[in-house]
């Protein structure tokens, strides 16, 4: 009794699908063999380079039919038919019939001896065209670069006030504790949602060893903390004493403009004195109003020095003020943070 044939889910998009599911048999596997062999070799893969045509030529012998009984592609005198690879070119160029080709006789074209070269040429170059495109699509694509991904997820380096600092290291901040060391909202909050979502199907013994191993990475950070913050208070110190020094200078410079100041008053004074005497004493007044341009231009160069100095003890001064309210906010920060992780300071300072 024939069963009927099984077919594959149908679909309104697809012809194919309604297709029906062909059944082989085990005995079945040497002519799917000869045949792929013969396939193959038909398509100018066969070694040697037969170059047969991948038209059907009349000059190909048939395949004999294969034994229905044993199925080994035995004939009934007990040969093995003849494969497409037992079939010579001098063969195919003996039996093929001649044609004339035509202007448009595509027939004639495939049919005939010269278009079996043709062919496998063709055919060649197309599979060494198709041989790239293939292997692109066969490969897997490339995962992103960790350098797009930090780009992606690494934050602004951003003061306190939303705007970079042009300053010393910590211009903008503590590196580890500051602004550009915290996480945003909503990443925390995901990884909390995980952790707790994660937490909830550990045992005792295993959320008790995890909490331990967070408690030594604390105490491995406190360090780090504690360590970045006398290098800020460092920093800081650095910071004063150069204040200091830029307003030592500037009181030096201050006595110099002072000193410039009485000197040029008094080559004034002496100008005045000798100018009603210029017709008798030209000479001398010359002497003097050349010793006053002299002392002019030094007074205006002590005068610029002394502006720019000025202009650097401000620069300086609001710098250090800067650094000072955000060493204090960070200080917080820090105390916040180690008391968070269960490792404060009895004191509560740090860098006390």
């Amino acid at each position: 009794m024939s069963t009927p044939p099984t077919t594959t889910p149908s679909s309104g998009k697809s012809q194919y699908f309604d297709a029906p599911v062909a059944h082989f048999s085990a005995n079945s596997d040497k002519d799917m063999s000869a045949a792929t062999t013969d396939e193959h070799i038909a398509k100018g893969g066969a070694a040697g380079g037969a170059g047969l045509a991948r038209n059907p030529s009349v000059a190909n012998p048939a395949i004999a039919p294969t034994n229905g009984v044993n199925g080994h592609g035995v004939n009934g005198n007990g040969k093995a038919p003849e494969t497409a690879a037992a079939v010579t070119e001098e063969e195919e160029e003996g039996e093929a019939p001649e044609y004339s080709p035509g202007p448009d006789d595509k027939l004639s074209r495939s049919y005939g001896t010269d278009a079996k070269t043709a062919s496998t040429t063709t055919d060649a170059a197309a599979t060494a065209a198709a041989a790239p495109i293939a292997a692109a699509d066969t490969q897997p694509a490339s995962p992103p670069s960790p350098a797009s991904l930090s780009a992606k997820t690494t934050p602004d380096a951003r003061s306190g006030s939303g705007h970079n600092q042009q300053g010393s290291t910590f211009a903008n901040g503590a590196a580890v504790t500051g602004p550009n060391a915290a996480m945003s909202p909503e990443e925390e909050a995901a990884l909390h949602l995980r952790s707790a979502t994660a937490e909830s199907g550990l045992s005792e013994k295993t959320k008790g060893r995890l909490s331990k191993a967070e408690l030594k990475d604390n105490k491995r950070l406190s360090k780090i903390i504690r360590a970045e913050a006398k290098a800020e208070a460092a920093a800081l110190k650095a910071a004063i004493a150069e204040l200091a020094q830029l307003q030592g200078q500037q009181g030096a410079a201050t006595k110099r403009e002072a000193a410039a100041a009485k000197s040029q008053a008094k080559a004034l004074s002496v100008h005045m004195k000798t100018e009603s005497r210029y017709m008798a004493l030209k000479a001398a007044h010359e002497r003097d109003q050349g010793d006053l341009r002299g002392k002019e231009e030094a007074l205006a160069v002590e005068q610029a020095n002394a502006r720019e100095v000025s202009e650097r003890t401000g620069e300086k001064a609001r710098e250090v003020e800067r650094l000072r309210l955000q060493t204090a906010a960070d200080e917080r920060e820090r105390a916040a943070k180690l008391e968070e992780m269960g490792t404060s300071e009895k004191g509560g300072c740090v860098i006390c």
